[in-house]
């Protein structure tokens, strides 16, 4: 039976993963630094046998090596919420590269293609073993993943807000669930390993 982690897995990206594994039969852990919002998953998914959720620090080397044994694959978002702090994303993945590493599991790092400002591109080593996933933005019921939502959010918490894409700039869309089955099609082929993909716009 095939094992997989999903990091982030209470944000929406992260949900409609373990969502799509599960119905595979799937053996999936859910991680999330909120116990609160994984119990929420287990519950909007049927508290399933296969499935494990654990809670903590997405930085913790030890915790993670620990939890990642007898794994084949692991996903994981970056920037697809348009992270403030690049640095911690930066660390976030160099532990995930060394957790593929010790392990042999597969990496499948999914990042959304806008980000805010003039933010950059994480650094990330492409190996044999891996493959990058970008994602346009997203909607549908579940999604949050958007500059807009990133936008209001700010506002509504009365932080700054980094400066958006220009008006002129075509933001392409996918829908959450269409992006997800097209992630999870991709990180199952061994063929696609070691590139980088556009999903699909519809």
């Amino acid at each position: 039976m095939l094992k997989a982690i999903v990091m982030r897995a209470a944000r929406p990206w992260g949900s409609s993963l373990v969502a799509r594994l599960l119905e595979m039969g799937t053996e999936v852990i859910a991680h999330s630094r909120s116990e609160r919002k994984l119990k929420m998953l287990r519950e909007r998914l049927g508290s399933p046998a296969q499935l494990r959720t654990v809670s903590g620090a997405s930085g913790n080397l030890e915790e993670l090596l620990t939890m990642a044994r007898g794994t084949q694959i692991i996903f994981c978002d970056a920037y697809l919420t348009y992270e403030d702090e690049p640095e911690k994303v930066q660390r976030y993945l160099e532990v995930l590269s060394t957790i593929s590493v010790e392990t042999g599991a597969k990496r499948v790092i999914v990042e959304g293609i806008y980000r805010p400002g003039n933010e950059g591109e994480a650094e990330i080593g492409m190996g044999s073993n891996m493959l990058r996933i970008l994602s346009p933005e997203l909607y549908g019921s579940e999604a949050k993943n958007t500059i807009v939502y990133y936008a209001f959010q700010k506002m509504a918490r009365g932080r700054p807000i980094k400066q958006l894409l220009a008006p002129s700039v075509r933001l392409e869309y996918a829908f959450l669930e269409d992006a997800s089955r097209d992630a999870l099609e991709l990180a199952l082929s061994s063929s696609a390993n070691g590139r980088t993909w556009k999903l699909r716009t519809y």
